[in-house]
């Protein structure tokens, strides 16, 4: 019988099995498999095979062993934040994807779980093949409704060989913005004379709300009615709504203020306008 054990292998090389034997008459071959931890440095060294005989002088023969690292797939997003408006166009952004450690492949960029209302487009990138550096890019939507608030992304750049990076950014979804504006500033009414016309309207802001928009006049004085109760600005175009203000003959004369809330259905602040 002869034991047969590889020897001096690179640090974090470990042989399976540890070693074997030849066994007479036929000697069959005993095999073994190699295999580097993840941690491993990269190394190229004289190893050897440790031949000892069940009598007889022991021997070695060298085994050249090379430890190479696949290196890492390097990632940098382009922006740390992106703005986006619920049902809006979307935001831009981008990845520069390089080598690092030796790495080289044709990763895949995708965006593993998406917070709730955001949509990446395309939502799968084949990158061509690193290095050189590659730049990807998409674009961030969020669907009408979605709550209001930053949001993180999260991208995945991986390939084939179990190789992957995560790199996040955050999503800022904004709330639908205007400007409200009841016209004219006021109304001169006589007690149990004719009624006097105020137009609600509003000028969308940077991020249009996607949901309509009630309007509804509150803190009238005794005697006063407006009419209609509330009304509503239908998105997207916001149609103007006319309200008919009417003194009765028992309305107290004097000055007081109508105060005019503009409430989105959903995703953005309510704000007021006094005349």
């Amino acid at each position: 019988r002869i034991r047969v054990t590889p020897t001096g292998l690179p640090a974090g090389v470990t042989a399976t099995p540890a070693a074997g034997e030849l066994v007479a008459p036929d000697y069959a071959p005993v095999v073994f498999s190699l295999q580097a931890a993840p941690g491993a440095l990269a190394a190229s060294v004289t190893a050897g095979v440790l031949y000892e005989p069940s009598t007889g002088s022991a021997r070695t023969e060298p085994l050249n062993v090379t430890v190479s690292r696949i290196g890492t797939i390097a990632v940098e997003v382009e922006r740390a934040s992106v703005d986006v408006c619920p049902g809006g166009a979307g935001a831009g952004n981008s990845l520069a994807i390089s080598t690092l450690e030796g790495y080289a492949g044709s990763p895949t960029v995708t965006f593993p779980d998406p917070p709730a209302g955001l949509t990446v487009t395309p939502d799968v990138i084949a990158v061509p093949p690193v290095p050189p550096t590659r730049v990807v890019s998409f674009v961030v939507t969020a669907a009408p409704g979605t709550h209001a608030g930053p949001a993180t992304v999260t991208a995945l750049v991986s390939d084939a060989r179990g190789l992957s990076t995560t790199v996040t950014f955050v999503a800022n979804v904004l709330a639908g913005d205007f400007t409200p504006a009841v016209a004219p500033g006021g109304a001169l009414l006589n007690a149990g004379g004719a009624s006097a016309a105020l137009v609600a309207s509003l000028v969308p802001g940077a991020c249009v709300p996607t949901s309509n928009v009630l309007v509804t006049p509150a803190g009238l004085p005794p005697g006063v009615t407006v009419t209609p109760a509330s009304a509503v600005l239908a998105a997207p175009a916001f149609a103007p709504a006319t309200f008919t203000v009417q003194a009765s003959p028992s309305a107290a004369p004097g000055s007081t203020t109508i105060t005019f809330a503009f409430a989105p259905a959903q995703g953005g602040a309510s704000k007021a306008v006094t005349v």
